[in-house]
């Protein structure tokens, strides 16, 4: 059996903690994520025309090829490539100054997972941990649950919400990353020093927002209902 290609073996195996498969199609080499990271796809470019082929590993240092036809491998890098091309809800870089605030804030907090969605014409990322929301063991009304965001200003056309596990977004090198969040619900983080790709599928997860606290404004902001002093009388009881 064929060994991984040395054109792809160094930057495959700094990745070999994501699955133990790898698929080669001409210029690009990709590993779709293994429990618990079941949810992305990480993409290395290729430089020159490698043989299509499947390579599958029991060891982060021996991968070896698998029986798949080169018809096969192409088809597969063809549908990954394909997600790419849908369109971008909003765009941006995130510096690895913000991926390092995000990352270090998730572990510190113990958080499963960001989301990123508009608040108005800003771009704000949640710090969530989506345990404290479960039905079971929510706060009582006299407690309140306090949210961190990071919170940039890209050019954004229109609402949106997306929803990445904590863990897989910690996988990403700290780098500066060009952003997009694409309408089939693919984010895309394309590394600016090595063009490497992150693709990371949507968890369709919305928290129940209580309070909110961005450690940039050092403050935080709740939503609460205005005070009323006189109630209306809500009696519509009818005689006669």
């Amino acid at each position: 059996m064929m060994k991984l290609p040395p054109a792809v073996a160094s930057s495959i195996q700094k990745r070999s903690r994501l699955g133990s498969d790898v698929w080669v199609s001409h210029n690009t080499a990709v590993i779709f994520g293994a429990v618990p990271y079941d949810d992305l796809a990480f993409l290395s470019p290729v430089k020159g025309r490698l043989a299509s082929s499947h390579y599958q590993s029991d060891h982060p240092h021996h991968w070896q090829r698998q029986s798949e036809t080169a018809s096969e491998c192409d088809n597969l890098i063809q549908r990954v490539q394909n997600l790419r091309r849908s369109t971008a809800l909003v765009s941006f870089i995130m510096d690895q100054h913000d991926l390092r605030v995000l990352i270090d804030a998730g572990r510190h907090q113990t958080a499963t997972h960001l989301r990123f969605y508009n608040s108005g014409a800003a771009l704000r990322i949640n710090v969530i941990d989506a345990r404290k929301f479960d039905n079971e063991s929510q706060l009582r009304r006299k407690n309140t649950l306090t949210i961190r965001y990071l919170e940039l200003f890209p050019d954004i056309d229109r609402d949106f919400s997306w929803t990445t596990k904590f863990d897989s977004f910690a996988q990403l090198p700290v780098e500066d990353y060009d952003v997009y969040i694409r309408e089939n619900g693919i984010g895309e983080f394309v590394s600016l020093k090595t063009e490497e790709a992150y693709l990371i599928r949507d968890q369709h997860f919305i928290e129940p927002v209580v309070v909110f606290h961005s450690p940039h404004l050092m403050r935080d902001i709740s939503f609460v209902f205005h005070p009323m002093k006189d109630l209306p009388n809500l009696d519509t009881t009818q005689s006669g």
